[in-house]
């Protein structure tokens, strides 16, 4: 295998958020967006990150369809093509014909849309491939509003993009129909209705096998399955995994959604909805300006539909109001959220045939000082990354900061590296090597050239307290837990508003503290991968336990390595003091050797010997300590441990002539290399490392017996540094790294090996955005920004769980 192109590993276009095969659905496309209006823009804007086939740009006025086409070019969209046509012009149907999805942005017409829908139903062939769909959307103020429709027999072939893994089975009765328990530890998410496979149970064999079985769910732990009385009796063990089993979704015409949607919880939201289709059905009738009462009237009775007596007159007269403005924050919510349906329209994710968002109800004010506010901000963005360039861009567009003693601070001491290109469409071949700071303010400026933003490019620590207290309002555009941690101490000391984030994939959690509230500052967002560490450091029976132990083998070998170093060099004793004889080597009895002999005085680490090193590490972990394992749970024991899921380990013996495990010492020894700083670009070259590795006839390191330090002298001049991860080939490094140590563990255990892209998802796993979850994280803040500028109005955290269909505001 030849290592190589480590940056363009980090950038890998088959990486993708929403899958593999959920990009290669997507590139097939022709979308067609009628409607450039600001929701459009955007719209079209995030949906060309995804890259499909063709693009048709809509809407009569030349300048929007100019500057549409301009902004998706910065995406290299394969095609674009553009539209100057109303959607009232008669043509307009013969031109949706010519493509898989109509998007129907801003245009407040409910004939138009219900034609469309009715137009591409009425079409429909039983020979068609494919569904044709439409999505037709509006923002009113702070309204929101979509309706989606597929067609009737729309195929989802992926539920909620989850990777299904199995469940501990710890009985199955012999009864009609059959119950069969699962272990408490992770109770399941299956529905009736799924289809799942069992197997390794013993005892009861007839229920193991490839063929899926329906299922009806009993409680959390227990689900039913056929009838199993005759069966034989259950003795032990067993693994249940969910089947996914593609089914229809049937769509409701959009002339029934409308009047009959699903998604309303609350009475203030049924008065909003009914005043917005009532507003809708008048401008359908007349093109003159519309009488409150009449909206009223109609909106009155829309609402009685839902059989209900408390309309709100108040809240309707405040809805029409709000209805004729424009607020930049709720389209950037909206339109990364209507993004995410297009994306549903590939088949992956549960659509929604309804989607109604109203912000109406919060607000106890009006807006007529809110543009002053706005314009007098003193803010600070805190990371200028995909989401803090998004919180600059809103800025720029809501014409923040622009008075004199006002002010933008954007903090970030990065530059635009290669895997930061596709998480803010500012970031591009022209921006590389330059300060992401830098770029935010040039690109912010150019769409707002009053606002007053400096930058500071220093990283955020204990010494930007500072620059905290020169501003009101702080946004925190970071994952880093302890960063987050910090930026939270410090605006709650100096009673500031804080908007905190955490984004993970699909999954994300917002805040807004007020002056001397605590947050409650969440550290991860729980993914699907939860086992303990036994099953993944001793028993792995998944490919994806093979990448959780990989992880934390890198963290021990070269972060925990640096972090035990300087404890060395603080205090040797006290570092030593807990090695003695050990009956297990574990990872600190491996690294206090390494330490001891790399700190004596006089020592020079070679490369030859970074060689011999990485060559042990290979042999103490694929087959030091899977022999190790099988003597401390003999195969032939009498209360054998090795049944049910748990695969019985094969010790790898290191071999020269096989390029996977020359490959392994290849990645290890350049990572070694770099935390100390030693030129290894002969390391590249595989016919070199093959050529040392046949050259050594004993091992120098000693791993597998390693020896009690002895007090001496010692000298830090090996002292190593923490591995860079804003470089782009050390993050190709790690990512090659973790995909060795998997295959090579799933070889120990007789596992399927998993390719490099998917490898590469799990190990960034922190680290995947996408600029779709960046707007409607940074649309939430701004929302909650103008609540706060109004006074008096409830404010909402946010959680947004793609996978789950879940968004909503707490």
């Amino acid at each position: 295998m030849q290592i190589q192109s480590f940056d363009e590993l980090a950038t890998e276009k088959e990486l993708k958020l929403f899958g593999k095969t959920t990009a290669q659905k997507f590139q097939r496309l022709k979308i067609i967006i009628i409607g450039l209006s600001s929701l459009g823009l955007e719209i079209a804007k995030h949906i060309s990150t995804q890259q499909p086939e063709l693009i048709t740009l809509c809407d009569s006025q030349s300048q929007r369809l100019k500057q549409c086409e301009q902004l998706l070019k910065i995406n290299n969209v394969t095609q674009i093509e553009t539209l100057e046509m109303s959607y009232k012009d008669n043509e307009i149907l013969s031109k949706i014909d010519k493509h898989d999805l109509t998007i129907i942005c801003d245009i407040q017409s409910l004939n138009f849309a219900i034609a469309v829908s009715e137009h591409l139903r009425q079409n429909a062939s039983k020979n068609q491939k494919y569904n044709k769909g439409v999505i037709w959307t509006c923002t009113f103020g702070f309204i929101c509003i979509k309706f989606s429709d597929f067609g009737q027999g729309f195929k989802v072939f992926d539920r909620d993009g989850v990777q299904p893994f199995p469940y501990h089975i710890i009985n199955i009765t012999n009864s009609n129909p059959g119950i069969v328990k699962i272990h408490e530890s992770i109770p399941h998410n299956y529905k009736t209705g799924d289809f799942v496979r069992i197997s390794n149970v013993e005892g009861m064999t007839q229920v193991n096998g490839p063929e899926a079985r329906p299922i009806k769910v009993i409680s959390q732990t227990e689900f039913s399955i056929e009838h199993t009385q005759h069966f034989n009796k259950y003795l032990a063990g067993g693994l249940v995994q969910l089947t996914k089993v593609p089914f229809k979704f049937h769509f409701q015409k959009l002339s029934e959604t409308i009047y009959k949607p699903n998604t309303l919880k609350t009475n203030e939201d049924k008065v909003v909805y009914s005043t917005v289709i009532a507003n809708l059905q008048l401008l359908d009738q007349t093109s003159k300006p519309q009488n409150e009462q009449e909206i009223i009237n109609i909106a009155l009775a829309i609402y009685k539909t839902f059989d209900l007596d408390q309309f709100d007159v108040q809240l309707c007269q405040k809805t029409i109001k709000f209805m004729q403005t424009t607020k930049y924050p709720v389209i950037s919510l909206w339109a990364g959220y209507c993004s995410l349906e297009v994306v549903k329209f590939t088949g992956k994710f549960t659509p929604q045939e309804c989607s109604f968002i109203q912000f109406i109800s919060d607000i106890d004010n009006d807006e007529q000082q809110i543009k002053i506010k706005l314009q007098s901000l003193n803010a600070l963005v805190i990371g200028s990354g995909g989401t803090g360039c998004e919180v600059v861009r809103l800025f720029s567009l809501m014409e923040c900061c622009t008075q004199p003693n006002s002010k933008l601070t954007i903090l970030d001491d990065d530059i635009v590296r290669k895997y930061t290109l596709g998480t803010h469409y500012w970031f591009n071949q022209q921006t590389l090597g330059m300060s992401k700071a830098d770029v935010a303010k040039d690109q912010a400026q150019q769409l707002c050239s009053s606002m007053n933003i400096d930058v500071d490019k220093s990283k955020f620590s204990e010494k930007s307290e500072i620059i905290v207290k020169q501003h009101d309002i702080i946004f925190s555009a970071i994952n880093n837990q302890t960063s987050r941690l910090l930026i939270q101490q410090q605006a709650q000391k100096h009673n500031k508003i804080l908007f905190d984030q955490i984004l993970n994939g699909l999954k994300a959690y917002t805040q807004f503290g007020k002056p001397n509230q605590q947050l409650q500052i969440q550290e991860t967002l729980k993914n699907v991968y939860n086992v303990d560490q036994d099953t993944y450091k001793k028993f792995p029976y998944l490919p994806i336990h093979c990448v959780l132990w990989a992880k934390e083998v890198f963290d021990n070998s070269f972060v925990g390595f640096v972090t035990d170093f300087q404890k060395f060099l603080q205090d040797r004793n006290t570092y030593l003091q807990n090695f003695e004889e050990p009956d297990v080597v574990d990872n600190y009895h491996i690294r206090a050797h390494v330490i001891n002999r790399i700190s004596k005085p006089g020592f020079n680490l070679t490369l030859d010997k970074i060689l011999s090193l990485s060559k042990e590490l290979y042999e103490f972990h694929f087959e030091f300590k899977i022999n190790q394992l099988l003597k401390q749970y003999p195969t032939d024991a009498l209360e054998c441990v090795w049944t049910g899921y748990k695969k019985i380990p094969q010790p790898i013996k290191f071999d020269s002539n096989n390029m996977d495990h020359v490959a392994y010492i290849q990645i290890t020894t350049l990572l070694i290399s770099k935390l100390f700083n030693i030129n290894a670009s002969s390391v590249f070259k595989q016919e070199y490392v093959i050529d040392k590795l046949q050259q050594m006839t004993e091992n120098y390191w000693n791993l597998t017996n390693p020896q009690v330090p002895t007090p001496t002298e010692y000298s830090s001049q090996n002292k190593p540094q923490f591995l860079n991860f804003d470089d782009d080939q050390v993050r190709g490094l790690y990512v090659r790294c973790i995909h060795s140590l998997t295959n090579l563990r799933c070889k120990n255990y007789n596992l399927q090996p998993i390719p490099l892209y998917k490898v590469q998802k799990y190990a960034l796993e922190m680290h995947r955005s996408n600029p779709i979850m960046h707007s409607i994280i940074v649309g939430w803040m701004g929302i909650e920004l103008n609540k706060y500028l109004y006074g008096n109005c409830k404010q909402r955290n946010m959680h947004i769980d793609v996978n789950n269909n879940i968004l909503e505001f707490i």
